[in-house]
């Protein structure tokens, strides 16, 4: 949900570069919950949410999509 909101929507895997990957990371060093839109994220939560999308992209580097 993280990524879609800072894409707004709008990305497709053409799209995705080291430059992007990077710009993500620090979203989610300063990103606010989305339940709890007051608080920013914990760094555990922005570091699974990191990992999660690192795992997603290796996948699909070995599957060749």
């Amino acid at each position: 949900m993280h990524f879609e909101k800072f894409t707004k929507g709008k990305c497709r895997f053409d799209e995705i570069n080291v430059d992007l990957c990077n710009k993500f990371r620090e979203y989610l060093l300063t990103a606010h919950q989305l339940k709890h839109t007051k608080l920013t994220l914990h760094i555990n939560s922005a570091a699974g949410y990191w990992s999660t999308s690192r795992a997603v992209l290796h996948t699909a580097y070995r599957e060749h999509i």
